[in-house]
């Protein structure tokens, strides 16, 4: 082998190796460039599925303050309308009423009174 023959196949590894150290590039920065593709994707992906949560979330609040809204609407109907039959009834039948209130009363202090001594017997 004489020296030409040394030069050139120096020249040609050398040239594998810019072929090779080239390639390598491309591939890093292929590489490079797919990571950053995906980590865009995954952050759109990341930031559309936080406005949906946020959306279905706040949908939920405001069905929850509705339906409690409504509830309490219906509620106090209710009492307006009981509250109405009681003054009716009252007006309607007012001893009656006294004698139902007086008995009533006489049960609730029947139960305060029983309450009371059972809790000084336990003493």
């Amino acid at each position: 082998m004489n020296r030409h023959d040394n030069s050139a196949r120096a020249d040609e590894l050398a040239a594998r190796a810019q072929s090779a150290w080239d390639e390598g590039r491309r591939f890093a920065a292929e590489a490079h460039d797919a990571i950053d593709e995906g980590a865009r994707s995954a952050r759109h992906d990341a930031a559309e599925a936080f406005g949906r949560a946020r959306s279905q979330v706040g949908d939920a609040a405001r069905r929850g303050w509705d339906s409690a809204r409504e509830f309490g609407a219906d509620v106090r109907h209710r009492v307006d309308v009981a509250g109405e039959r009681t003054t009716a009834t009252i007006k309607e039948q007012p001893l009656k009423s006294v004698l139902v209130a007086a008995a009533a009363g006489a049960v609730v202090a029947l139960l305060i009174g029983a309450l009371a001594s059972q809790g000084r017997t336990r003493r």
